[in-house]
C-alpha cells in the first residue's frame, strides 16, 4: 500500500491559520518551554502550523477548545522531533562514547 503526502487544501490552510491567530501566544509559550531560543521556538510553531494544515479536516470537526489542545500537542510534538534531530546530529563528548 502506498502512502501519499497530500498537500493541504485552501480550506485546510485557512483553518490552521485561524487556529494560529487565536492561539499564537499559547503556541509560542509552549515551544519556549522546550526550546530556550525564541527564534527556534518560532520555527517550531511554524512547523506545527504546517502540520495542522495537513490535518485540516480533523481540525474542522473540533470545537475551539479541542483545537487549542490540538495546537498545543502539535507544538509539543514538533519540539520533540526537533530535539531528537539535534541529539542525533550532535556528537557525544569524548568521555561519553562507547568504545
Amino acid at each position: 500500500m502506498e502512502v501519499f503526502d497530500r498537500s493541504p487544501s485552501a480550506a485546510d490552510i485557512q483553518i490552521a491559520a485561524a487556529i494560529y491567530e487565536r492561539h499564537k501566544g499559547m503556541m509560542l509559550k509552549t515551544a519556549l518551554e522546550y526550546l530556550p531560543a525564541s527564534s527556534l521556538a518560532e520555527d517550531i510553531v511554524h512547523d506545527a502550523v504546517l502540520r495542522m494544515a495537513k490535518n485540516g479536516a480533523t481540525l474542522r470537526e473540533l470545537d475551539e477548545r479541542a483545537q487549542a489542545r490540538y495546537a498545543r500537542l502539535t507544538v509539543r510534538s514538533a519540539a520533540a522531533d526537533y530535539a531528537r534531530r539535534v541529539c542525533r546530529e550532535q556528537p557525544l563528548p569524548d568521555g561519553e562514547r562507547d568504545e
